[in-house]
């Protein structure tokens, strides 16, 4: 089985990022939940990945909820190897609409195993992740 080892870089003023060990079959919610974790954050926020062209332009947003009536994909639709194929690759992640936090994604490399099962695993950790609540929104 291949898995896919992805830089999570957090926008922030300090430098935080995690290096995250997934199996390329995996869909864009089981991504979503090891980021959150592997940031430290708990909440139950709204959030999506953007994946975005060469300009910067979105092409597609892929949320974890629908809030509108379009047809779109979410996140629980979507497997990894959809938006993120070969080394190189880039996608944002948006968690918390109100307080933005902002993440962005980079496949670093490919990996085979002989396992048939790779558990979501955080391989590299760099730097202190603020609180959750650091950006709240209150009253």
């Amino acid at each position: 089985m291949k898995s896919f080892l992805i830089k999570v870089l957090l926008d922030y003023k300090d430098v935080v990022y995690r290096d995250l060990l997934i199996a390329e079959n995996s869909r864009l919610d089981a991504v979503h939940h090891l980021i959150k974790s592997a940031f430290g954050f708990k909440g139950n926020e709204f959030a999506s990945f953007i994946h975005e062209n060469e300009e910067w332009e979105t092409e597609v947003e892929i949320p974890l909820e629908n809030l509108g009536d379009e047809e779109i994909s979410m996140m629980k639709d979507v497997v990894l190897t959809e938006i993120m194929k070969e080394v190189g690759d880039q996608l944002s992640y948006t968690y918390d609409y109100a307080s933005e936090w902002k993440f962005y994604l980079e496949l670093i490399e490919v990996k085979t195993s002989s396992s048939e099962v790779v558990p979501p695993t955080v391989m590299k950790k760099h730097g202190i992740p603020p609180q959750e609540s650091e950006r709240s929104i209150t009253g």
